[in-house]
C-alpha cells in the first residue's frame, strides 16, 4: 500500500506540474497578446517637398511705377527641390506669368509677360508645412507707348526676390502661397520720362509632385 501511494503522488505530480509551470506563460498571452505582424497598423508615409513639380498660379501684380497700375496674373510653373538634411532644402524653380493688364497712362509701358528663374531655399518647420526664400533673375516682354511715336516692344532683364509657404495635402499635391518683388530694367521714354517696371506679386498656386 505504500509503494502504490507514492506511486500514485508520482503519477499526480507528473501530470499537474506541466500546468503550474505554463500557467504564468498563458496568463501574460492573456494579457500582453502578440500581435501578428499582418496586424499591425499600416506605416503612412509622411510627405515631403522634395524632387521635381510642375504646377499652376494666380494671383495679383500691383506696380510702383509707370508699368501696369494693377493686373490679375496666371502663368505655370516647374521646379526641382534638394534634400540638405531633414528639415533643410534647397531647390531651382521657373515660372511664366501672363500679365493681360493695361496702364491708363498716356506715355506708358505695359509688362505683357513674365519669367522667372530663382534659386531656393527652404526649411520644413512641421511635417507638412515648407517656409522658404527665393531670389534669381526676371525675364519681361515689355510694351512701351508714346504719344505720336507709337508703340514697341523689348525683352528685359531684371531680378527677382521673394518669399513664401507651401502645404502639403499628400505626398503627391502641396499648396502654395508666394510674395514677390520683381525688378526690370528702366528705359526712357523722352521729354524727361521714363518707365520704371518695379511691381509687387502676390501668388496662389498648386503643385503636383512626381
Amino acid at each position: 500500500q505504500w509503494a502504490q501511494a507514492v506511486a500514485r503522488s508520482a503519477l499526480a505530480i507528473t501530470l499537474v506540474w506541466p500546468s503550474l509551470l505554463s500557467g504564468p506563460a498563458f496568463a501574460a498571452d492573456a494579457v500582453n497578446p502578440v500581435v501578428r505582424a499582418e496586424e499591425a497598423a499600416p506605416i503612412v508615409a509622411l510627405p515631403n517637398f522634395f524632387g521635381p513639380y510642375f504646377g499652376g498660379i494666380i494671383g495679383f501684380d500691383a506696380a510702383t511705377g509707370n508699368d501696369d497700375d494693377a493686373a490679375v496674373l496666371g502663368g505655370v510653373v516647374a521646379g526641382d527641390n534638394f534634400q540638405l538634411s531633414n528639415t533643410i532644402m534647397t531647390g531651382v524653380e521657373a515660372d511664366l506669368i501672363l500679365l493681360p493688364g493695361e496702364n491708363s497712362s498716356l506715355t506708358r509701358a505695359d509688362t505683357t509677360f513674365l519669367s522667372t528663374v530663382t534659386g531656393r531655399i527652404g526649411f520644413q518647420p512641421l511635417d507638412r508645412i515648407l517656409l522658404y526664400s527665393e531670389a534669381g533673375l526676371a525675364l519681361g516682354r515689355v510694351e512701351t507707348t508714346n504719344i505720336g511715336v507709337g508703340t514697341d516692344a523689348d525683352l528685359r532683364f531684371g531680378y527677382v526676390l521673394g518669399a513664401g509657404a507651401e502645404y502639403a495635402l499628400d505626398e503627391k499635391i502641396t499648396f502654395v502661397g508666394e510674395f514677390n518683388w520683381v525688378d526690370l530694367k528702366d528705359q526712357p521714354l523722352g521729354a524727361g520720362n521714363s518707365d520704371s517696371l518695379e511691381s509687387t506679386q502676390v501668388k496662389a498656386g498648386v503643385n503636383f509632385r512626381f
